[in-house]
């Protein structure tokens, strides 16, 4: 059974409930285990961060989001996201999919600060199967 952490980023309590709750419903209807919950009010996405950590100390194989919307709005947890390996998935037109900002986020660093491309990550498709 795969070990899910499950992310909601809201502005108010009903919209976490909301989104926590249909997190948790997918994953248990597709035979997974949520076994940790993070959620951030507004912009803040600390408790992404420790999700990403979570995942890197192995404590679950992969985090779950509604949409984009409710992580792309800071590029540091999308490249400390990256660098990491974790995978991260969210549950678009009721499917689960994997995201990967690598290229957006090698592309963006070339064009503002010339760095390097990043490193390829290991095959992260553990969640999928």
């Amino acid at each position: 059974m795969k070990r899910f952490a499950i992310y909601a980023r809201h502005t108010t309590q009903t919209g976490r409930n909301t989104q926590l709750f249909h997190l948790r419903t997918f994953v248990q209807r597709n035979g997974g285990e949520v076994v940790n919950e993070y959620s951030d009010s507004s912009t803040n996405g600390f408790d992404f961060e420790k999700a990403i950590s979570d995942g890197q100390l192995k404590m679950h194989d992969c985090i779950v989001v509604m949409d984009t919307t409710r992580i792309a709005r800071r590029i540091t947890p999308l490249e400390m996201a990256v660098k990491s390996g974790v995978p991260i998935f969210t549950i678009e037109n009721g499917q689960l999919n994997r995201l990967d900002f690598r290229d957006v986020l090698d592309q963006l660093k070339r064009q503002m600060c010339h760095v390097a491309p990043l490193p390829q990550s290991e095959d992260d498709e553990q969640c999928i199967s």
